[in-house]
């Protein structure tokens, strides 16, 4: 196996594990029902494969971070359309301003068509070649024709910069798939119990990498208040890491990104997890800044609607609710007066979070 020290990101070798991912998250599920669905998917189906000897969803040794990572900025300091690419590929001992020099960038469709390939290739545009290789991957057969799209492509390539275009025809063209079979689990604790510690060994991730405000584990989006000294962990990054955990170690379970409970249409939670018997909604938030507006349309309001609903439509079924910052980054009484407002509404669920100065996960905790 190669030093980290001499690590270096092939390309050429990225594509072949893509693809080998990609294969493997297809025969998974034949149908996406949403562009979150499939990007968790290809996330966890890509966390245990290697680039340069060394896991992509995992921390490299002797840095801070992964090499995968969720819902990134590409490219720090861009102003106007949003720059936050689905998945990315960047290299951990190759520090930028914010987080890491991105290598390549990945963006995902629920169907590719010609509206959305015309966006991200002037996204890509964008990054004036700064990220050499952007793939474009459709979760469901694409809406335009791979000749039609590639000569599209043609006008953005440059000779710093090579873009692809993927999805369920090209990958499992000539690709013999058989069955996936989600095996069955022994574990004797109950998938509340299991769901727990997933959350809780995700919440040290961060914890535990924490120290640099700019270069911790999880990617930072946010690139305001740099004099305050603390970082502003993805939630998309979190809740990747979070459904790769869930998925090994409760195979037997079906895991659902932005569910749609039944009597709260509107409504979705970050992950839904259904086992035998037993179901667990999470909603995953950075800190208590996030939870804004007033009345009904409070956070704090449309959380508890989403948690009582699914207690209403599930038996035996339990609510978490996780703020990875749970002790810094909130400005004054924001958490003060958000735990306040959650106990007013009476929705039952836990508390989960990371205090930053035990560098401990803490919780499920019930709101006295």
């Amino acid at each position: 196996m190669p030093s980290v020290r001499d690590f270096k990101i092939s390309v050429r070798e990225f594509d072949r594990t893509l693809k080998q991912a990609l294969t493997r998250t297809y025969s998974e599920n034949p149908h996406f029902a949403s562009e979150a669905e499939f990007k968790y998917e290809l996330f966890h189906q890509l966390h245990g494969h290697k680039v340069g000897g060394n896991k992509l969803g995992a921390k490299l040794p002797g840095h801070q971070t992964c090499i995968l990572h969720v819902e990134a900025n590409a490219v720090n300091g861009l102003r106007g359309q949003s720059r936050r690419a689905d998945l990315v590929v960047c290299d951990p001992t190759d520090q930028d301003g914010f987080n890491y020099k991105v290598k390549i960038a990945i963006e995902l469709k629920k169907s590719l068509n010609s509206i959305e390939l015309d966006s991200e290739l002037e996204k890509f545009k964008g990054y004036n070649n700064k990220i050499p290789k952007l793939y474009i991957v459709s979760a469901n057969p694409s809406m335009i024709d791979r000749e039609t799209a590639m000569r599209v492509v043609s006008r953005y390539r440059s000779s710093k910069t090579r873009i692809d275009i993927l999805d369920p025809a090209i990958i499992l063209k000539n690709q013999r798939t058989g069955d996936i079979r989600r095996t069955k689990s022994r574990a004797a604790s109950s998938v509340v119990e299991r769901v727990t510690r997933c959350i809780k060994t995700t919440l040290e991730l961060y914890g535990k990498n924490s120290k640099d405000p700019y270069h911790s584990f999880f990617w930072r989006n946010y690139e305001h208040e740099n004099e305050k000294g603390w970082t502003f962990p993805c939630e998309g990054d979190f809740t990747a890491q979070l459904y790769h955990r869930i998925r090994s170690r409760l195979p037997e379970c079906v895991v659902t990104p932005e569910y749609q409970t039944l009597s709260a249409h509107r409504s979705r939670v970050d992950l839904f997890v259904a086992g035998e018997g037993e179901s667990v909604g999470i909603e995953v938030k950075m800190n208590y800044d996030n939870f804004k507006g007033k009345g009904t349309n409070a956070e704090t309001a449309k959380l508890s609607r989403k948690f009582k609903a699914m207690s209403r439509d599930h038996d035996n079924h339990v609510n978490i609710l996780v703020v990875i910052q749970g002790q810094m980054a909130h400005k004054g009484t924001n958490k003060l007066d958000t735990l306040s407002k959650l106990r007013r509404e009476r929705a039952s669920f836990g508390l989960m979070y990371c205090d930053e100065y035990q560098k401990k996960a803490i919780g499920p905790l019930a709101l006295q």
